[in-house]
């Protein structure tokens, strides 16, 4: 799952480097909302971009789910979910 994780993280910044946006993509494991916010705080990064599967269920996995309210709620900048 990583190997697979790692080519679509790496397809969709080449994507928007192709586009023109300033990109870099980072994994990490661990507290998914913890993790994603220390980062995002030590890049100082103007916006996160979280990509989620279309083939699970959007509502019940991310806004009633604690990932996604806890990371609207603690995120130190913009957030843009993209369903693929």
């Amino acid at each position: 799952r990583r190997v697979r994780a790692r080519g679509l993280l790496d397809e969709c910044v080449a994507a928007l480097i192709a586009q023109g946006f300033p990109a870099s993509g980072h994994m990490s494991w661990g507290e998914p909302v913890e993790e994603i916010c220390k980062l995002a705080a030590q890049l100082k990064s103007s916006m996160i971009l979280v990509a989620h599967p279309k083939a699970t269920s959007f509502a019940a996995r991310w806004w009633r789910g604690w990932v996604g309210s806890s990371l609207l709620e603690q995120t130190p900048c913009s957030l843009l979910v993209s369903v693929y």
